[in-house]
């Protein structure tokens, strides 16, 4: 069945694009793709799993803008909490802290950049919020034991599905 599914959003993906097909799978709560050699976290589908609005909102505003502010205050603020319950609820409803969600958010993100575009890791690094490719290399050395380079040539997609999937989408 789960290869049923993986193969459908697979198809949804070719031919109406990544945007449709991750859409989709989040709202049946699966994930987009579940390879073998890669986490089985989504981050996008975290986000859907809170079951605390307040805390959604923030999770969803961590995702909109990784390379802005996350501060705690700016998010306990959207989260419409004070900082320190706003601290307990999410580890508490995400199961980590905000700072441990931030963190995985990035490198979901750097990671998708990685996989999906040809973008200088200067510029992934930078819109994935890890700030510079040094550090980002220093991220991807500690959690994955690659670094941003060997990940994209193990991971990213080929050209042609790219072009299509961004076809697509455009």
């Amino acid at each position: 069945i789960s290869a049923g599914i993986d193969l459908a959003l697979a198809l949804l993906e070719e031919d109406h694009g990544r945007a449709l097909a991750l859409e989709v799978a989040r709202y049946l709560v699966l994930f987009l793709k579940r390879s073998g050699g890669q986490s089985q976290f989504s981050t996008q589908l975290q986000a859907q799993l809170s079951t605390i609005p307040g805390i959604q909102r923030a999770q969803h505003w961590i995702l909109d803008h990784l390379n802005g502010d996350l501060r705690v205050r700016v998010l306990a603020k959207k989260a419409g909490m004070s900082e320190r319950t706003f601290i307990r609820s999410f580890r508490e409803d995400a199961g980590k802290t905000p700072g441990e969600y931030i963190a995985e958010a990035r490198l979901q993100t750097a990671r998708r950049l990685l996989e999906d575009t040809r973008l200088e890791p200067k510029r992934v690094a930078a819109q994935s919020g890890l700030g510079t490719a040094a550090s980002m290399r220093r991220v991807f050395m500690r959690q994955l034991g690659v670094t941003p380079i060997q990940y994209r040539e193990n991971f990213q997609r080929p050209i042609e599905a790219r072009s299509r999937a961004a076809a697509q989408d455009g």
